[in-house]
């Protein structure tokens, strides 16, 4: 021993290093040479909470949001014998990881921390190194902890339970909602002498004829309305649901789930053009006068108030058919006038951002150019009443449906001898399938096609 610790003396023996040892007795070699290694204990890496602000008492910024909130842990990592992580991440759990069982949400890797004081990302651990995790979460109450291994021995936990500190933040709810129907899909109204009269859904034909529309476009009754939340939920005569069933989800989320504070359906005169709708809006009571001129139009000003008692700030528009077009031009809008952070999201349900060949027969043949029935209207009148609004020439193709779409949105029969459609073929060989001649067509521009009385339907 004495003469092994003499040998030894004076060196520096790092982990790994060995010495060759043979023991001899009375001149003769017992067992044969063996190299022992030297090794130190290795110490363990230790976590603590970054001590930038906002983190120094849990680890994390912020302690509540939502769900489009991101959430950032931010810790430090130290080792005494400078060891990298091998492994160090972030465990969530929907309840107390203490809880028995606890149910782990998510486990994901942390990395270094790239905006951290240049002292917590030199790559020297013995001082610390700052990491962080960047992540959003649905709606709930969570905890945490944080877990690394450098490689060497078990992993190491940190939830600040010694500490006496609960780790936990909350996820309070989604946006609130707005849903915008597509065209034909709000109630019109008008105020009779002894008794309010619905428009649409039309009972009889002489309810449709009111909601025809003057030459410029404009309504030849300033005086129909629609009503708050008034929106088409179902008709029996065409097999029920309609908006129902979506109408039914937007009370639960609220009143039951709870998952947003509030909602609201914007009905609107889906007659009328776009501008018309964003920059007029009168409201009295539970009426929207969208022919009337407003100080504060209705739908803008509506999603404003929403977006005000949201969770998030913000409010979600889900929108179909030509809702989804509106919309968009309600974005525009409130974009325009320094509102842009307002509208989280916007979801079209089979919104015709290109616009529709449907459109077409709507104009020509008085075809229904939505998912609604006719009801009482017949053809006649359904071409006479879209003809005269505005938003049917919206929804026609546009350039670039057929940049995109190579199916012609008119088809013309080559096999017949019928004189009526020959001038058309001659004009436009057997489709139309560019706007330049849907346009001449509709306009009877080429082929000799004059307006047709209302009754002259396919």
């Amino acid at each position: 021993n004495r003469t092994l610790t003499e040998s030894v003396l004076g060196r520096s023996l790092k982990p790994d290093d060995y010495i060759t040892i043979a023991f001899h007795s009375h001149g003769y070699i017992l067992n044969d040479p063996s190299k022992y290694y030297f090794s130190t204990p290795n110490n363990p890496p230790t976590l603590s909470y970054s001590q930038e602000t906002d983190y120094v008492d849990d680890g994390i910024n912020p302690d509540e949001g939502h769900t489009a909130t991101n959430f950032a842990f931010k810790i430090t990592y130290a080792d005494a014998d400078n060891d990298p992580p091998t492994d160090i991440r972030t465990i969530v759990f929907d309840g107390s990881p203490s809880d028995s069982p606890a149910v782990e949400i998510s486990s994901d890797a942390m990395v270094l921390d790239s905006s951290a004081d240049a002292t917590l990302r030199d790559g020297n651990y013995t001082n610390g190194e700052q990491y962080e995790l960047i992540k959003s979460f649905p709606v709930g109450i969570y905890h945490y902890r944080f877990q690394v291994s450098d490689g060497k021995g078990p992993s190491h936990i940190f939830d600040g339970i010694a500490g006496g500190k609960e780790q936990r933040f909350e996820v309070i709810g989604y946006s609130n909602i707005v849903f915008l129907p597509g065209i034909l899909g709000s109630r019109l109204y008008e105020q009779g002498t002894f008794f309010e009269n619905q428009l649409w859904e039309p009972n009889r034909h002489e309810d449709v004829r009111q909601l025809h529309m003057e030459s410029d476009g404009t309504s030849s009754n300033l005086g129909i309305y629609t009503k708050e939340g008034q929106v088409i939920d179902q008709i029996q005569e065409i097999g029920g649901n309609i908006y129902e069933s979506f109408l039914g989800d937007l009370e639960k989320w609220k009143t039951e789930e709870k998952t947003i504070k509030d909602y609201v359906v914007i009905p609107y005169d889906w007659r009328l053009d776009f501008d018309a709708l964003l920059s007029q809006g009168r409201s009295d009571g539970e009426k929207i006068y969208y022919s009337q001129t407003a100080d504060i139009p209705y739908i803008t000003e509506t999603i404003k108030n929403l977006a005000a008692t949201s969770n998030t700030g913000k409010v979600v528009i889900v929108a179909h058919s030509m809702g989804g077009l509106i919309a968009k031009k309600v974005i525009d809008k409130l974009v325009a006038q320094g509102d842009t952070d307002l509208v989280e999201q916007l979801i079209l349900v089979a919104s015709p951002q290109l616009g529709s060949p449907k459109a077409i027969l709507g104009l020509l043949h008085g075809e229904e150019v939505t998912g609604l029935k006719r009801l009482v209207i017949n053809k006649e009148e359904q071409r006479t009443l879209v003809e005269s609004m505005p938003t049917a020439y919206t929804l026609l193709p546009s350039k670039k449906y057929f940049e995109r779409v190579l199916d012609p949105v008119v088809k013309f029969s080559t096999s017949t001898t019928d004189s009526l459609l020959a001038p058309f073929v001659s004009s436009y060989g057997a489709s139309i399938d560019s706007i330049t001649e849907l346009n001449d067509f509709l306009l009877g521009k080429e082929g000799g096609r004059t307006k047709p009385s209302p009754e002259d339907t396919f």
